[in-house]
């Protein structure tokens, strides 16, 4: 009998290691998939959120732009009201933290 080259034996143990995640590797998706479809399925809202967890640098400048103009509108409020100096001044202390 003739000995299987170190070559061809390798490559069965390759596809026979593949072959044998390839079940891992469905039930991945199918999991994946089973997510996306329900998240889908609540509307667009969620997508929204999930897209915005999965990019932390565009939340922090949506709720940076978000907390500005919040800063805006509360001065200007302030400014518009009969508050005392001294309740403006605290006000500005803590909103204009360095």
């Amino acid at each position: 009998m003739k000995r299987v080259g170190g070559g061809a034996c390798s490559t069965v143990q390759a596809r026979t290691k593949e072959l044998l995640a390839f079940p891992v590797r469905i039930a991945h998706r199918a999991g994946s998939l089973l997510q996306t479809e329900k998240l889908a399925s609540l509307g667009p809202a969620p997508r929204r959120l999930a897209h915005e967890i999965q990019n932390p640098r565009q939340l922090r400048q949506h709720f940076l732009g978000l907390f500005g103009r919040i800063d805006r509108r509360t001065n200007e409020v302030l400014k518009s009201s009969a508050l005392a100096d001294k309740v403006r001044e605290r006000f500005d202390e803590l909103t204009h933290l360095p």
